[in-house]
């Protein structure tokens, strides 16, 4: 499901040796210096490998991720770098509870944790999980590709404000073409959309976690399928019913295809995100989506200049002043 841009992305991610850092502001001179927080080994099974996914921070200045190696069966894991800086590793997967996780997680205001596995389980299909605040690792949902009322290949999950889990899968549903999914909060799961790519106002291949705004409306993205087959944003209102936001064009994204980060909603509720490929020089952009529905494009990233960016992958996230 991931694009060729994805699998660079991956592939640079593994050649930086798992690598984690943090950027710390300097405002006077309005630099950045990069700060190692951890280097990953895969040669100690306390530890993890790969690193895929950006980190998820909670209210304390803790560090939560995933690894999609390493751990003591070498199937993945989920660590904690606390504010202190120190590191532990609170889960490894063995397979049956999952393995190669590659999203982000997601945290609710107890300290649970909540993430998604890309394969095993019940049906080596992929999971959602549940780490509690006292470090207990609990299996949610496996994932099966046989029945059409289930999905695969999941993405990340973002919970609500009463809780309810929400995620993608990329693959699965009716059609195969993934779908849109809650587990609430007595863990019940059911599908909420299922994709179809024989559908131009539909999409296909859903390839990130959902947004959710203030309403409880979900916004998310696909990779492929909407009017051009270059992929789309879609809303799911707080009644279900769904609707396409956009659908990427040759004028969007010209290599065929939508890869980029999660959406982010700012406080006026308006969207912004990024395309991996694309814009006006070919190097990705960053783009906004008013409140009545008017796409523009934030900036172009350039290839062929030294004070500019390329392929941007993960989400974009709104500053505080909105």
């Amino acid at each position: 499901m991931q694009g060729n841009s994805n699998l660079v992305k991956h592939v640079l991610a593994m050649l930086l040796l798992g690598l984690v850092f943090s950027l710390v502001a300097q405002r006077a001179k309005a630099q950045y210096n990069a700060v190692q927080l951890h280097a990953f080994s895969s040669f100690n099974i306390k530890d993890g490998a790969s690193p895929y996914a950006s980190l998820t921070r909670d209210s304390q200045g803790n560090f939560y991720g995933t690894t999609w190696g390493g751990g003591v069966y070498g199937d993945g894991t989920v660590f904690e770098i606390d504010n202190q800086g120190n590191f532990s590793l609170l889960h490894s997967f063995n397979g049956s509870d999952g393995f190669f996780p590659q999203a982000s997680v997601a945290l609710d205001n107890q300290g649970n944790i909540y993430g998604t596995t890309g394969g095993g389980g019940a049906y080596d299909e992929g999971t959602v999980f549940k780490i509690n605040n006292l470090h207990k690792f609990s299996l949610l949902h496996s994932f099966n590709n046989i029945s059409t009322s289930d999905g695969y290949n999941p993405n990340g999950v973002t919970l609500d404000r009463h809780g309810n889990i929400f995620g993608t899968t990329g693959s699965g549903g009716t059609s195969d073409n993934g779908t849109v999914f809650k587990i609430d909060t007595l863990g019940n799961f059911s599908l909420i959309h299922s994709f179809n790519k024989n559908i131009s106002a539909d999409g296909d291949g859903p390839n990130n976690a959902v947004t959710i705004d203030s309403k409880g409306n979900i916004y998310g993205t696909t990779g492929a399928g909407g009017a051009s087959d270059n992929g789309t944003i879609f809303k799911i209102d707080t009644l279900g019913n769904f609707s396409l936001v956009h659908s990427f064009n040759q004028n969007d994204s010209w290599f065929g295809s939508y890869s980029g980060g999660p959406i982010a909603i700012d406080s006026q509720g308006n969207l912004f995100g990024t395309m991996s490929q694309g814009g006006a020089n070919g190097g990705g952009a960053v783009f906004k989506i008013d409140t009545s529905g008017y796409f523009s494009l934030v900036h172009s990233f350039s290839m062929f200049t030294s004070v500019d960016g390329e392929m941007p992958f993960w989400a974009f996230v709104p500053g505080q002043y909105g």
